[in-house]
C-alpha cells in the first residue's frame, strides 16, 4: 500500500467473529502511537536534557550523548541560548540502541527531529513538533517503527500531575508485517506523580485507524476515561474506562474495562445502540 486510499479501499464491518481482532488492532494503535517519546527526552537523565546541561549554542553537529543504560544519541541542530531552549530551537537526534531503563527496555534506534515552541526547565513545560524518521522502538523483543510528524507537549502541574498531550493529522506505525495508518489522532495522559510507583494513569485518545490486518477504516474514541497504573505486567490492563470503535457500516464494538485482568466487548451489529452480543476477554488477549 502506498496511499491512504489504497489502504482504506474496502468497507469495514464489526461482528462477533472479528470484534476481538478489531479491539486488538485499535488498542495496538493507541498504545504504540509515540505521543510522549519526544517529550521524555527533556526529562532528567535523558539526551535532550543532558545536551542542555552541556550548554552548546548556535549551530552544532554530532554531539554524542550517552544513554543511561546503554547506547547513545548523536544530536545536531541549533540552540539560540546556551543552557536553555527557546522557541525556534531545532534538534535532530539519531539514536543508536539507546536504553534509559535498568530493565533494558525499551530500546530506541533511528532518527527523531524536534522543533521547540516553548520550554521551561523547572517545573518542566515543553511543547513543539516532533518528526519521526523511521524511529524504531523495541519493547520485549517487539519492534515498532514510527513515521510522521506530531505536535506534542508535556507539563508538570502543581508538582503532582504529569500531563502528556499529542496529536497528528497523519501517522504510520509498522509492527512486523502489519502497517497501521492513523489520521486525526489525539492522545492525552495524566499521571499522578505524587504517589509511589506503580502510579495511576488516566488516558483519553481518539482517531481513525486503517490497518493491513483488516479491511476499511475504524473510528475510535475513549467515551469513559481509561484508568490504569504504570506497571510492566503484560497480563494486566485498565481497571475502568470504555473505548468505542465504529466501522464504516456503523457497526460498533465498545471495549469495557471490567478489572485489571478482564474486559468485555459489547458488539452492536447495526449501530442502533442496542448491544447484540457481549464477549468476555482477557486484557492479555487484546493488548499489544
Amino acid at each position: 500500500f502506498t496511499t491512504w486510499e489504497e489502504l482504506t479501499g474496502a468497507v469495514s464491518s464489526i461482528d462477533s467473529a472479528n470484534a476481538q481482532e478489531v479491539a486488538r488492532e485499535v488498542l495496538a494503535a493507541a498504545v504504540q502511537f509515540p505521543g510522549s517519546i519526544a517529550s521524555l527526552q527533556f526529562f532528567t537523565g535523558n539526551p535532550f536534557e543532558n545536551l542542555r546541561q552541556l550548554g552548546p549554542s548556535g549551530n552544532f553537529d554530532g554531539q554524542v550523548i550517552a544513554c543511561t543504560d546503554g547506547g547513545d544519541a548523536t544530536i545536531s541542530g541549533f540552540i539560540a541560548n546556551a543552557g536553555t531552549y527557546t522557541a525556534g530551537d531545532q534538534l535532530s537526534a539519531i539514536f543508536s540502541a539507546c536504553v534509559r531503563d535498568p530493565s533494558g527496555s525499551p530500546v530506541d534506534s533511528g532518527q527523531l527531529d524536534v522543533q521547540i515552541d516553548s520550554y521551561q526547565s523547572a517545573p518542566l513545560v515543553q511543547s513543539g513538533s516532533a518528526t519521526f524518521i523511521g524511529l524504531e522502538r523495541t519493547v520485549d523483543g517487539n519492534t515498532v517503527t514510527s513515521l510522521g510528524t506530531l505536535d506534542q507537549s508535556v507539563e508538570i502541574i502543581g508538582g503532582a500531575t504529569l500531563e502528556f498531550d499529542s496529536s497528528a493529522m497523519a501517522f504510520v506505525l509498522i509492527d512486523g508485517l502489519v502497517l497501521r495508518g492513523l489520521s486525526n489522532v489525539q492522545s492525552n495522559s495524566l499521571i499522578d506523580i505524587s504517589v509511589p510507583a506503580p502510579r495511576p494513569l488516566t488516558l483519553n485518545y481518539s482517531g481513525t485507524l486503517a490497518t493491513t490486518a483488516l479491511p476499511g477504516t475504524f473510528d475510535y474514541s475513549v467515551v469513559v476515561p481509561i484508568v490504569s497504573v504504570l506497571d510492566d505486567d503484560p497480563a494486566t490492563g485498565p481497571t475502568a474506562g470504555e473505548t468505542l470503535i465504529t466501522a464504516d457500516d456503523d457497526s460498533t464494538v465498545t471495549i469495557v474495562a471490567v478489572d485489571n485482568l478482564n474486559a468485555r466487548l459489547d458488539v452492536d451489529l447495526d449501530g442502533d445502540t442496542t448491544i447484540d452480543d457481549q464477549i468476555d476477554v482477557l486484557w492479555a488477549d487484546i493488548l499489544p
